[in-house]
């Protein structure tokens, strides 16, 4: 999702990107070196 609305984003503006994201009541990660899932998948 995150890299979604960052295409959004790109492509026609961060304001849409994040009024979908607030729309669909999505906290948009925005720091790529946030990555809660990392130490899942051992990357952390």
């Amino acid at each position: 999702m995150d890299m979604a609305l960052g295409f959004i984003a790109d492509y026609y503006g961060n304001d849409l990107a994040q009024d979908i994201a607030n729309h669909t009541e999505y906290h948009w990660q925005k720091d790529p070196s946030v990555d809660n899932f990392a130490r899942i998948y051992g990357f952390e």
